[in-house]
């Protein structure tokens, strides 16, 4: 498994602890446009379970990337966070 697939991967299982009521091959695609339950709350929850997985910190100026599974996952996959994890 690369990187990238394994953080795609755990990404994946943070979004179904936060949504568990979307199919598994809909997180993917998941985005705060196409989930109504996705507001500003769930936000804040899905960084919650993305800090504690990957034990990261995430700064406050960076949740505008929370808007999506893509952009979640591009952000994550930064060389400079990957280095850290």
């Amino acid at each position: 498994m690369t990187p990238s697939t394994n953080i795609a991967s755990r990404l994946e299982d943070c979004l179904a602890m936060v949504f568990p009521d979307v199919p598994q091959k809909q997180l993917c695609h998941a985005s705060i446009h196409s989930l109504a339950e996705w507001d500003s709350l769930a936000t804040l929850t899905i960084v919650s379970v993305i800090e504690e997985t990957f034990q990261r910190q995430i700064p406050l100026d960076d949740l505008e990337e929370f808007v999506s599974f893509e952009r979640i996952l591009a952000y994550l996959s930064r060389p400079t966070l990957r280095a850290a994890a």
